[in-house]
């Protein structure tokens, strides 16, 4: 397991989950997660707490979701709006920055 073997090393992964319905939340352990769908999204958030990742973007977008999710293995990191976006925003993807 690369876990295992690269455990003081940063893993971290980003990226438009598109799981609206989905309640984020950490522990010391690492991830915590509800969820109002019906459907069997289980998988991926399963697999991140298993792994004792964490999810570290709390800022929604303007309709009151969290799309863009970023998980880590290490709870460091902080997530902040972007002050000068990359590329341009849209109302459901704000700019996002990672303080490492």
């Amino acid at each position: 397991n690369l876990l295992s073997i690269y455990s003081d090393h940063l893993f971290i992964f980003c990226g438009d989950f598109n799981l609206p319905n989905v309640s984020w939340s950490n522990d010391n352990h690492g991830l915590i997660y509800s969820s109002t769908s019906g459907y069997p999204i289980n998988c991926l958030p399963e697999t991140f707490a298993a792994n004792n990742f964490f999810q570290i973007n709390d800022i929604f977008n303007k309709s009151g979701s969290l799309l863009d999710l970023i998980f880590v293995n290490l709870n460091q990191y902080k997530v902040k709006a972007a002050l000068v976006p990359v590329v341009p925003e849209d109302r459901y993807h704000p700019a996002l920055s990672i303080d490492f």
